[in-house]
């Protein structure tokens, strides 16, 4: 989902998920599949200890993630993980 360029500093421009876990333990699959211009457009995908960035000539999108990602090897990353009771993790 992009965003425009803020003019000043705003946190408006995030988007966040969070999950949580209330009761027992919950096995969740995270699954990010950027597509640039409708999957017109190739872009490049960099992981770091924070999450991950999406990146072609004309923008870039950026995911915070508090478990590890990995490349999926078509341009998206994921993860799969654990939550027990009263864990939460947030994308």
């Amino acid at each position: 989902m992009p965003i425009e360029h803020a003019k000043t500093h705003t946190k408006r421009h995030r988007l966040i998920r969070a999950v949580r876990v209330v009761r027992g333990s919950l096995t969740f699959k995270l699954i990010c599949s950027p597509a640039f211009n409708y999957a017109r457009d190739e872009h490049a995908v960099r992981l770091s200890e924070r999450g991950a960035v999406f990146e072609n000539a004309d923008l870039s999108l950026g995911l915070f993630s508090s478990v590890p990602l990995e490349e999926d090897g078509r341009g998206g990353v994921t993860n799969t993980f654990t939550l027990q009771q009263d864990q939460y993790h947030l994308q």
